[in-house]
């Protein structure tokens, strides 16, 4: 039911007395009393009057409970009499309106549907004991409602040192449930299931943070209400924070891993890009310090200066690189850019002067070698520094 069908029904209620004050305590219910479905079904029937509304869609359950009202036996509806009966019983209906409190905002087929799986009553009652006896899935935009239905005194109560202590167990699940809207950590709290918060538990760190922020903002309340020089635990323990330089922001920044370079990676393309030598039998003359070796095509070889080779003004210059050396065995690497990650094979090295260098993939798609990552045995991905 929603806050319009409420406030009309309330105006109808047959009422002993034209009075003011009885028409005004008829209407106050609108926002004080989550059972109305059921107070206002009985009124109708023990008025014998016929009911003045056509009820659709899930305020069905009116219709079904003025009924029983009017016949118990002819016209008995199991679901309705088991809501009733889970109504009489504070425990059992403590933990059935934290959980129908938690889905406040949610789609309400889909939350029913969860409550009755969490709870193991079936959906049908779930939902006449909603319409019925807690109204408040469809009461979303009552903000006075609900909070009424929380904190009947206000907020102002949680401040006091001995609120846990002399809040009844149900009114400190309804307001878990009305805080959070958090159906796992409602049935956590009723004692239903640990496994969902044991989750939470490999994230200390955060928790750790979202403690202090909590500590800290419940001083800050405290301060706000202007209330600072009575004694209060919350004090002390944001004041015992504080001096012990543990505060920190209850999402602490990550610090940038620094990844270690991957020599390896680097090493293997480096040596790639070197040519291969086709010949080794020039290796095969025995070396002496300070000289210099001629090979012929016959396999000749003689000792001689390398200034007789070398003209002097070429010495000192440094050959430049191939334009194209291709790798004896493909290297797989990451092609890493500010658009995507993509797995690429690489076949060659690609050089030009006063051009950076680039990698030739399988595709024959050439890539920088500055956005080329490898890949160690332990699946991290490294960038090389640019070879030669």
């Amino acid at each position: 039911m929603n806050a319009k069908l409420v406030e009309r029904l309330a105006r109808l209620a047959p009422r002993d007395s034209s009075e003011l004050a009885e028409a005004a305590r008829a209407f106050v219910q609108i926002y004080s009393n989550p059972a109305f479905g059921w107070h206002i079904a009985r009124a109708f029937a023990r008025a014998r009057m016929v009911f003045p509304v056509t009820v659709i869609e899930r305020d069905h359950w009116l219709w079904n409970a003025y009924l029983m009202h009017l016949d118990p036996i002819i016209f008995r509806h199991g679901d309705v009499e088991t809501a009733f009966q889970i109504s009489r019983q504070p425990g059992l209906s403590g933990k059935l309106k934290a959980m129908l409190m938690a889905g406040v905002g949610a789609p309400v087929d889909a939350h029913l549907n969860l409550a009755a799986e969490k709870t193991g009553i079936p959906r049908r009652t779930v939902e006449a004991f909603e319409i019925l006896f807690f109204n408040v899935l469809d009461r979303q935009q009552d903000g006075l409602y609900l909070s009424s239905l929380a904190y009947p005194d206000g907020r102002l109560v949680e401040p006091d040192e001995d609120s846990f202590e002399t809040t009844p167990i149900p009114d400190l699940l309804l307001r878990a449930a009305y805080n959070y809207r958090d159906i796992n950590l409602v049935a956590h709290l009723a004692g239903m299931t640990e496994a969902d918060r044991n989750k939470e538990l490999t994230a200390l760190r955060d928790l750790e943070g979202e403690l202090e922020a909590r500590i800290f903002g419940n001083a800050q309340l405290i301060a706000k209400l202007g209330i600072l020089n009575q004694p209060s635990v919350g004090l002390q323990r944001a004041t015992q924070l504080l001096s012990s330089g543990r505060s920190r922001k209850s999402k602490p920044a990550e610090l940038e891993s620094q990844t270690p370079h991957d020599t390896a990676g680097e090493l293997a393309a480096a040596l790639a890009a070197i040519p291969p030598i086709t010949d080794r039998r020039e290796m095969h003359a025995a070396a002496s310090p300070s000289r210099s070796y001629l090979h012929d095509d016959d396999g000749n070889i003689t000792a001689c200066d390398f200034s007789d080779v070398v003209p002097p003004a070429s010495q000192a210059v440094a050959s430049p690189p191939e334009p194209l050396v291709m790798f004896p065995e493909p290297i797989t690497a990451i092609w890493r850019n500010k658009d995507f990650d993509q797995p690429v094979t690489l076949i060659g090295r690609m050089s030009e002067p006063g051009l950076p260098d680039h990698y030739l993939t399988a595709g024959k798609n050439g890539i920088p070698v500055s956005e080329v990552f490898f890949e160690n045995q332990a699946g991290a991905r490294w960038a090389p520094t640019t070879v030669g």
